[in-house]
């Protein structure tokens, strides 16, 4: 049965901050920052496409993990090799940071000859592409 307060876009931010995530979860309310963490993640994915949509344009093979993989946490998003040389790249939104498991698994890369980055636009990734060797 439905009522005037099952629209969850009735509750103020502050109340649903203040309710049991049970709660939450069963009206089908985010808060502020889940609603923001969200919308991050569906920008990232449509990143994610792009970039492998160019790669496969250019005929670069890449390896990206699915989640549901049992990858090493913080392993980049993207892999590839691009003028022999080994490519990590991890992509976020303009305000998405970097997990300081990222930051090492990175660190790491980079450290024995890969060439990283951490690429917040298409037109980062399209400029990362065109370095020469």
């Amino acid at each position: 049965m439905s009522n005037r307060y099952s629209d969850s876009r009735l509750i103020d931010d502050k109340t649903i901050a203040m309710m049991n995530p049970t709660d939450r979860q069963a009206l089908g309310v985010l808060t502020p920052d889940e609603r923001r963490h969200k919308g991050e993640a569906v920008v990232e994915r449509y990143l994610q496409r792009l970039c492998e949509q160019e790669l496969s344009r250019r005929r670069i093979s890449y390896m990206h993990l699915s989640f549901r993989a049992r990858e090493k946490i913080g392993w980049p998003d993207l892999t590839f090799c691009l003028h022999g040389r080994f490519v990590a790249v991890e992509l976020k939104t303009a305000r998405g940071t970097v997990s300081k498991e990222q930051v090492a698994i990175l660190a790491d890369l980079e450290r024995n000859g890969a060439l990283t980055r951490v690429i917040r636009s298409f037109e980062d990734f399209r400029d990362l592409l065109e370095v020469q060797p």
